[in-house]
């Protein structure tokens, strides 16, 4: 038999799983499981490495965290170019700072705790949190409060999505767009 060889030289142009892969240029793959390809190369995904969190020696705190239910996650960067992980767990909204594990709760009351999801979208500096029923968490990287319902602030709803200077929400079979920025 006849043996024909191929390798990869450069994958600078990533991986498309939308076309054939008869189709896809030479430098690009079709599918990459478990493995990034930055720098141009394909390299195994990096592994994951447990941290301790830090609670400041705040029992309630910790327990807050880790037995509530989780009802979402999301970054947030900042005006400073800082990320942060903020989650909402029992109807909680707590930080997360990735470069020293430290634990904060942003929020001074609670989200509708017995609901099972909230949504998160990032509009221009401000994270704004919603669970469908209560008026929608605004977080601007320091402090959390409501949105006023009554200003038309931010509507009640679900999924939402922010672009071009525009905030889109979901109300059930219905959309509601906010003012251009």
């Amino acid at each position: 038999t006849h043996r024909v060889y191929d390798g990869i030289a450069t994958s600078e142009a990533g991986v498309d799983t939308g076309l054939s892969a008869s189709l896809i240029a030479r430098n690009q793959l079709h599918g990459a499981y478990n493995c990034t390809v930055r720098g141009g190369k394909p390299h195994p995904r990096p592994g994951f490495n447990l941290r301790a969190l830090s609670y400041g020696g705040d029992a309630t705190l910790q327990s807050r965290f880790e037995n509530g239910r989780f009802q979402g996650a999301t970054t947030y960067l900042s005006d400073t170019g800082q990320s942060y992980l903020i989650a909402v767990i029992g109807g909680r909204v707590f930080r997360v700072d990735p470069s020293t594990f430290v634990v904060m709760e942003i929020s001074a009351s609670t989200l509708n705790s017995p609901l099972t999801q909230c949504f998160f979208v990032q509009a221009e500096n401000f994270l704004i949190m919603q669970d469908g029923q209560a008026a929608a968490w605004i977080y601007d990287g320091v402090t959390a409060r409501r949105s006023v319902t009554t200003a038309k602030e931010v509507p009640t709803g679900t999924v939402m999505a922010y672009g071009m200077g525009r905030l889109w929400i979901a109300k059930g079979r219905y959309f509601v767009a906010g003012d251009i920025v």
